[in-house]
C-alpha cells in the first residue's frame, strides 16, 4: 500500500482564515451596525462554514454525491433557522 503525501498547507491557509474570520467577527460585534449586525453575522459564520467543509473536511475534493449530501443538509439547516425567525418575528 503507498501512502500519499500529504501537504499541511492547505490546513494552515484554512486555519489561518478562520482566525481571520473570527477576528473580523469579534471586530465588527465591536461596531453598532443596527439592523445590518445580524445578516453580516451570518455571512462571516457562512464563510466560516464554507473553510471548515472546503477545506477540513476535504468536501472541495470529495465524490459529487457526499458533496450533495453536505449541501442539503447546509440547506434545510438554513430552512429551520428561517422557519423559526419568522416565527419569533410574528409573535
Amino acid at each position: 500500500m503507498e501512502k500519499s503525501a500529504h501537504s499541511g498547507r492547505p490546513y494552515l491557509f484554512g486555519w489561518i482564515a478562520l482566525i481571520v474570520l473570527t477576528a473580523l467577527s469579534f471586530g465588527l460585534s465591536r461596531l453598532h451596525l443596527g439592523g445590518a449586525a445580524t445578516p453580516v453575522a451570518l455571512g462571516i459564520a457562512g464563510a466560516k462554514v464554507a473553510v471548515v467543509g472546503l477545506v477540513f473536511m476535504h468536501l472541495a475534493r470529495a465524490r459529487a454525491a457526499l458533496q450533495l449530501v453536505a449541501l442539503t443538509s447546509v440547506v434545510f439547516i438554513a430552512l429551520l433557522v428561517l422557519g423559526v425567525a419568522g416565527d419569533v418575528s410574528f409573535r
